[in-house]
């Protein structure tokens, strides 16, 4: 894999390390934006990769439509937002991993 394949992710892992720390909402919002298209740009990738839907392609899907800034999914407790930011940004970085070693 070539490091271009490898820049959403670390920017995704970015993001969420800072939407981890208390600020304003609009600050959440552009956090979302670039995990939302890395999800989806990896998710493109592990969709036109095989013909079998790998478990990549579910996970990032997911992650796309939970972390979407045009519908976006209320969680309604920062808690919780704070833990997903967290399992997803473990996420970025094993897959991140993972590709790196291909």
């Amino acid at each position: 894999m070539n490091t271009q394949e490898r820049w959403p992710a670390k920017i995704a892992i970015a993001a969420l390390i800072i939407t981890i720390f208390p600020w304003s909402y609009p600050i959440y919002v552009l956090g979302k934006i670039p995990v939302c298209l890395a999800a989806a740009y990896y998710c493109i990738k592990n969709y036109k990769k095989d013909t079998e839907k790998p478990k990549p392609f579910w996970y990032f899907l997911i992650i796309a439509i939970l972390f979407n800034p045009v519908v976006p999914v209320h969680l309604y407790f920062s808690l919780i937002w704070v833990i997903v930011d967290i399992v997803v940004a473990i996420y970025f970085y094993k897959y991140l991993q993972r590709i790196k070693s291909l």
